[in-house]
């Protein structure tokens, strides 16, 4: 499962950090999204200051605590077997997987399945088939040996068509669901280019007197990635926006879409890289590797968000300064105070935003916006645990704020992914 919440809080911040502004009005609320920049070293644009900061509590995945493309860490092959609860009978054709990748095998006839290549970690893996219950286990793979997981699915029991006894206003709907895109997928160039295919299984609540808004999903989302080139099948565990916080958790399988052409396939490469160079995970694997600044990031310490590199303390840092050895070889303790500044300096800001309302309507005008990337950490606790593919442990243990705020599910590779691949 995912679990990411976004926080907004008021306060005044350097101009390079996207912000999200929470207006709440008399007739109607309005989200004021902000393209901001600040002045930094190595000619990056001065302009003023905004009075808001958008901060995002990224969440690690429970799931998969591993390094699916880690290099220097052992791998494992998972064996298993699924059968029917009931009959005890092997169930042919059931799907099993790990959770957010592209990695998962079929059963045979006798119902046996193998996935190969698997880094040692901590993972969700979740066995499907038409007409039974879904069954997810988390596994632990501690030594380079294979492991054995063996499932039973019960039948799903029969129900009869719910009768909806209240009439869905179309319209009302329909500006849900705009919105729901919005705060879900996006508004990044790739979410232009996602589409949800069955959109007919969401459901909506709206509360005029809390302002709350949840999203429900009756079955599987289908959701089409053509930017990335990915069919992603995804529970919606859940997802609700209410005051200043949006939180949602999914469970989803990455299935590679067939290109149309050559042409497609190598879009879908070039997107996916673009994707991964500068996100968080790739800052964390030069960061394990020592390769900061080759990988051309500069990491600073601030003792604040607030004001102008001539008020602030803003303390150069190396990776050995804040990547301390971990317990395990492949593990590293990232530790430091107050805030990280991390600038990436070969991709700037990807479009600026113009106002989003409350009702799902965007006004958006985007550019290439001639700046580097910059972001903030936050360390929640003493110290967080990563490994060499850049996963964190502890899902409550990092913020991040500035540009990969805005990463978003149009954003998001599957947790296999490995560059140039």
């Amino acid at each position: 499962m995912i679990l990411i919440r976004i926080l907004f809080e008021k306060r005044w911040i350097p101009k390079s950090i996207w912000g999200i502004t929470f207006r709440r009005l008399k007739k109607k609320d309005e989200i004021d999204m902000i393209q901001q920049r600040r002045t930094l070293p190595h000619n990056v644009a001065n302009t003023k200051r905004s009075s808001i900061h958008l901060m995002m509590i990224c969440i690690s995945l429970v799931c998969i605590r591993g390094a699916l493309h880690g290099q220097n860490i052992p791998h494992v092959r998972i064996r298993g077997r699924v059968i029917d609860g009931a009959s005890k009978k092997p169930l042919f054709y059931a799907n099993v997987f790990l959770a957010n990748t592209t990695r998962g095998a079929a059963t045979d006839a006798e119902g046996r399945f193998t996935i190969d290549k698997i880094p040692l970690g901590t993972y969700e893996l979740v066995a499907t088939m038409m007409g039974y219950e879904k069954e997810i286990k988390e596994i632990t793979l501690k030594e380079p040996k294979d492991a054995t997981v063996n499932f039973e699915l019960w039948p799903r029991p029969l129900q009869a068509p719910a009768i909806s006894v209240e009439a869905v206003n179309p319209r009302e709907w329909q500006r849900h669901l705009t919105r729901f895109k919005q705060l879900f997928i996006g508004l990044s160039p790739n979410a232009d280019q996602c589409i949800i295919r069955n959109p007919e299984v969401l459901d909506f609540e709206y509360s005029e007197e809390t302002e709350a808004f949840r999203a429900h999903a009756q079955d599987i989302l289908e959701i089409e990635n053509r930017a990335l080139g990915y069919q992603v099948l995804t529970e919606l565990v859940d997802f609700s926006f209410r005051d200043i916080v949006i939180r949602y958790m999914v469970r989803s399988r990455y299935v590679p879409l067939e290109p149309e052409n050559e042409k497609e396939q190598k879009k879908w490469e070039r997107n996916r890289n673009l994707a991964y160079y500068g996100s968080l995970r790739h800052f964390l694997i030069t960061l394990a590797s020592d390769e900061i600044e080759s990988e051309g990031y500069r990491i600073s310490l601030v003792d604040q968000l607030s004001g102008t590199d001539s008020n602030r303390n803003i303390i150069p840092v190396e990776a050995a300064d804040i990547a301390k050895p971990g317990d395990l070889s492949f593990e590293r303790k990232l530790m430091f105070n107050n805030f990280l500044q991390v600038v990436y300096t070969r991709e700037g800001q990807e479009f600026e935003s113009g106002p989003l309302m409350a009702s799902g309507r965007v006004l958006q005008t985007r550019r290439k916006v001639e700046t580097h990337q910059v972001s903030y950490l936050k360390l929640s606790l003493d110290f967080l645990v990563f490994n060499e593919a850049g996963y964190f442990y502890n899902p409550y243990g990092l913020s991040t704020y500035g540009n990969w705020s805005w990463e978003r599910y149009a954003d998001l590779l599957p947790l296999d992914y490995a560059p140039d691949q």
